[in-house]
């Protein structure tokens, strides 16, 4: 007794000793051990009816551009935005300016070492103390 199953323009008889896959006119005659091998040849082989192939892979990629789309306007585009902002802050800083640091210090400018990427802030009247430019958060109104 066979078991008859058509999937894709294949037919695949089963019985308890033997597989029969018929692609076409080309049927092949498996073992029950090989039977994983045959299964695996039966879903590579191409597709009858013409159909391109660089049609179905454009489909399969579809997700996979999707998911960086979203990536890319979820996370790293807001992410260059504010890198952008943050280097324009720090262009524009200037003596005077009152600032945070990424510490959570807050001060007065008081100097700016631009060879050295240094900025002094006087945090108290007699202190001051010396950060380096790129760890000012923001300016503070």
């Amino acid at each position: 007794m066979h078991e008859k199953i058509a999937y894709r323009k294949q037919l695949l008889y089963f019985s308890v000793n033997e597989i029969r896959i018929e692609y076409g006119d080309f049927p092949i005659l498996a073992d029950i051990k090989e039977w994983s091998l045959n299964y695996f040849l039966l879903m590579s082989a191409p597709q009858g009816g013409g159909e391109g192939g660089a049609g179905t892979m454009l489909v399969q990629f579809v997700p996979i551009i999707l998911i960086f789309v979203i990536f890319y306007l979820l996370l790293i585009r807001p992410q260059q935005k504010k890198q952008k902002e943050h280097k324009q802050l720090l262009a524009a800083l200037k003596k005077g300016d009152k600032v945070v640091t990424n510490s959570g210090m807050f001060g007065v400018i008081s100097s700016i070492n631009e060879e050295k990427n240094l900025v002094v802030l006087r945090v108290a009247d007699d202190v001051k103390l010396e950060f380096m430019k790129s760890s000012i958060a923001g300016k503070v109104d």
